[in-house]
């Protein structure tokens, strides 16, 4: 065979190599190289082995009538940032979400035990940084230990920002570099100490943020234990801007692109308690009733938990 021949063989098997691997990521690896669903983001299947339908109570579905309705305007009026918002009282204690909707940095097969914390850089200084710490497990209850943003391959934190004090409920979100030890040429600029020291006057532009609005948050249901502040919380990506099965929801409005997005999507319930079935309730309630697509919702696995490892 000629060296052109052998050359022009050589291109197509690569050619039909890479074809072959572009079909196998778009079905989300039924066969081949990409066997493993887990491992596709393109698949809803991808985020866990089954997709687990959040039970509604009938109290919640005679709400839906807004399901039938076509001319839903995005973002809902009632959708805001909480007013008389008490900050220090938010950040005291972890939270544990009762459900979420999934994104690609916190999918279905991380919403096991999923724990948050968030600590103040200063706790003298509520208007510095407040480092988000997320905790959850892959796959089961008590399994691999992942940290901030679920799928940790970048080594930074995680932090809120608090544009406007007067409005403490409405955060600009995103990674944390607290130490600029690389000046715009790529070279390193100082030596870069160990540990590295929180300095929030050296951080990222907040335009480069994505939004986080407590829209809701109150105290326990009747019946239930009562903790000091703040009991239960709604937590939305921002303003929920894409109409959704009759309501609205965060992210974009391209699949695909919702797919991968890390910015302005989610939408989180939280309870100072691990499994808090009767706030749940009340919290599904609650995010109908402002206008949110609570079918994008999935629940976490919080039983059975035992946080090891979670940040304190």
């Amino acid at each position: 065979m000629t060296r052109p021949k052998k050359r022009a063989l050589i291109s197509l098997v690569t050619l039909l190599l890479v074809a072959k691997i572009c079909h196998c990521c778009a079905l989300g690896g039924a066969t081949g190289l990409f066997s493993n669903p887990r491992r596709s983001f393109l698949r809803k299947e991808a985020f866990r082995d089954e997709v687990q339908p959040l039970e509604i109570p009938h109290s919640v579905k005679r709400g839906t009538r807004r399901l039938l309705q076509t001319d839903i305007s995005c973002p809902p009026e009632d959708v805001a940032p909480l007013q008389n918002f008490d900050l220090a009282n938010f950040v005291s204690a972890p939270w544990f979400a009762q459900a979420m909707q999934p994104t690609f940095y916190q999918p279905l097969s991380t919403l096991y035990c999923v724990r948050t914390l968030y600590t103040p850089s200063d706790p003298t200084d509520l208007t510095k940084p407040i480092l988000i710490k997320d905790y959850s497990n892959l796959y089961q209850a008590n399994g691999q230990q992942l940290g901030t943003g679920g799928i940790s391959f970048l080594n930074t934190q995680w932090a809120a920002r608090i544009p406007d004090m007067s409005k403490p409920a409405e955060w600009a979100t995103g990674a944390y570099f607290p130490y600029p030890y690389l000046n715009i040429t790529g070279h390193v600029k100082v030596a870069v100490p160990d540990p590295i020291p929180l300095d929030p006057a050296r951080d990222v532009p907040l335009d480069t943020l994505g939004s986080t609005w407590i829209v809701a948050a109150g105290p326990s249901a009747p019946g239930q234990p009562d903790y000091k502040g703040y009991q239960w919380a709604i937590v939305s990506g921002g303003a929920p801007t894409t109409p959704s099965n009759g309501a609205c929801r965060t992210g974009s409005a391209n699949p695909l692109l919702s797919r991968v997005q890390t910015r302005n999507i989610g939408l989180w319930l939280y309870s100072r308690i691990p499994a808090d079935a009767t706030n749940l309730q009340l919290m599904l309630q609650e995010a109908q009733q402002l206008g949110f697509d609570i079918s994008v919702l999935q629940p976490v696995q919080q039983a059975g938990c035992v946080y090891a490892g979670a940040p304190q």
